[in-house]
């Protein structure tokens, strides 16, 4: 009888033991939602475009905070973990892929700044021209991935 008691996570810690993730590993794992997120944000904005529903726009709108979000946090996970600090091959591949984290980074919360500026009040032009600026920041994200996927 105790053991129905006792919360499922619980149950789950006892019979596994609490994951020892390093901060890179963390790193690691959480690169795909921010992209996912950030990917669909762009095809939202396009949908609002084409179907000219707000709702669309609305959905697109918190892809691009929940994306931003996510990124920041994936972002200080891989500073904060990088366990790449000598002048090998390595490390000069863990410091480009830094660098281009810094710089999508940049981009998306600027992105998302002006976003917040606008208040949602994006005219069809503006849209168009944010979701392309999104695209291109995505590719951005993508090339910035493949490099860490190459780290080692």
């Amino acid at each position: 009888m105790p053991f129905l008691l006792v919360s499922p996570l619980h149950q789950f810690l006892e019979l596994f033991g609490t994951p020892q993730w390093s901060l890179i590993e963390f790193h690691q794992a959480s690169t795909h939602f921010p992209i996912g997120l950030l990917l669909a944000a762009a095809l939202f904005d396009f949908g609002a475009i084409v179907s000219r529903k707000k709702v669309w726009n609305d959905v697109g709108f918190w892809m691009q905070m929940l994306g931003t979000l996510a990124l920041l946090v994936t972002l200080a996970a891989g500073y904060f973990g990088n366990p790449y600090t000598s002048n090998s091959d390595i490390s000069q591949r863990a410091t480009w892929h830094r660098n281009f984290a810094f710089a999508t980074t940049a981009i998306f919360l600027a992105l998302a700044t002006w976003r917040v500026k606008r208040q949602g009040k994006l005219n069809r032009m503006e849209t168009g021209l944010y979701a392309f600026v999104t695209l291109v920041a995505v590719a951005t994200i993508s090339v910035t991935g493949w490099i860490g996927a190459h780290i080692e």
